[in-house]
This record gives C-alpha cells, structure tokens and sequence, in this order.
C-alpha cells in the first residue's frame, strides 16, 4: 500500500462525504483521476494497471491526427498523379510494332533503329524514358519467335543469320577471283574472311 501512496499525486480533492478522487501518474508521466470511498480505492484493480501502464491518450491522438494528415496528402499525390496519367496519350502498340519493324528493315545491319523511333515516339507525345518500356512492351505482344525478347535481340539474331549468307559468299568470291566481298557482316585479316563482330551482342 506504501507503494502505491509513493506514486499518487500530491493533489487530491474531496468529492463527497468520504469520496475522494485523486491523480495517478503512469510510467509515461501521464495523469489520471481515480476514486477513492472511505480511503479505500473504488477499483483497485484498475488504479493498478494505470500506474503500471505505458499509455498516452494525448500522443496517440496526435500520431493519429499526423497519420491522417499525410494520408490526405499522399490521397492528393495519388489523385494528382492519376490525372497526369490520364493525359498521357495511349499507344497502339501493334502501331508501336509495325513502326519498330519499318526502322528495322530500313537501317539494318548497322544503323540503330532507336536514333529513329526517338523522333516517332515525340510526335506521339511519349517521353524518352518511356520509350523502352513502350517497344520491350509491343516486341513482347506482337513478335514472333526471336522478335518476342527485344528489338536488339532480334537483330543480333538477323546478323548471325544473315552474317552466315555473307561468310559463305565472301568464301565463294574469294575462291572464284581472289577478291573481296563487300560487306558490313564481314572482315579480311591476312586476306582470309571472316564474321565481323555483332554490334548486337
């Protein structure tokens, strides 16, 4: 009982007739007003449990108020960046498809296709960095075999095929006149050909 006595709040104020009602602090400092009859506690138990206690009515209000204010200014972030998204202009990508194909085929071996598609892709009204994403996305969807795994995976597999054709027919040249055959795929080192390497890869 002595330690309990220890722990009370020095203030006490008389209620009634033999009720009086007095603070107890808890572990975190925060008070709280208990009754007392006839200089024995009304509930015991629970003037026990709140000396004992952690709680904090006042902070948990308060981290309750901050967390609700940065959920409303995430909820505007969100809805903030909805709208943007929803200006953002949406792509065909079979439209992206075809137009990465057509920029294949028209610099294949050695051009970049991309040096292309960059401007293509402004006139669409999409980012640079976005791009990527965009083409990985239509390769993805409408290609076929190779085509599915990437623009450059593709022509890295287009140079390997077609690097072939051309090791054969500079091999054919240079067995026919014993001269050079023209061509990006291949290379001449002490007059023998060979494959150039795969910018590709």
């Amino acid at each position: 009982m002595k330690l309990m006595q220890d722990l009370l709040a020095e203030s006490s104020l008389l209620e009634a007739n033999g009720v009086e009602v007095q603070t107890i602090h808890n572990m975190v400092g925060v008070p709280k007003k208990f009754r007392k009859i006839d200089g024995q506690w009304d509930d015991p138990r629970a003037a026990k449990a709140w000396m004992r206690s952690h709680e904090n009515p006042k902070a948990d209000r308060e981290a309750a108020r901050e967390a609700t204010k940065k959920q409303k200014e995430w909820d505007k972030e969100d809805r903030k960046a909805e709208r943007e998204d929803k200006k953002k202009p949406k792509i065909d990508l079979q439209k992206v498809y075809n137009e990465v194909m057509d920029e294949i085929g028209s610099v294949f071996p050695d051009g970049d296709p991309i040096d292309g598609l960059i401007p293509w892709f402004e006139r669409q009204g999409i980012n640079d960095w976005e791009i990527g994403d965009i083409i990985a996305a239509a390769m993805k969807k409408h290609g076929t075999g190779i085509e599915r795994k990437g623009m450059y995976d593709y022509m890295g597999f287009m140079w390997d095929e077609m690097g072939k054709d051309a090791l054969h027919d500079a091999k054919i040249t240079k067995e026919k006149n014993g001269g050079e055959y023209n061509s990006p795929f291949i290379e001449y080192e002490n007059g023998k050909p060979h494959l150039a390497a795969n910018p590709w890869k």
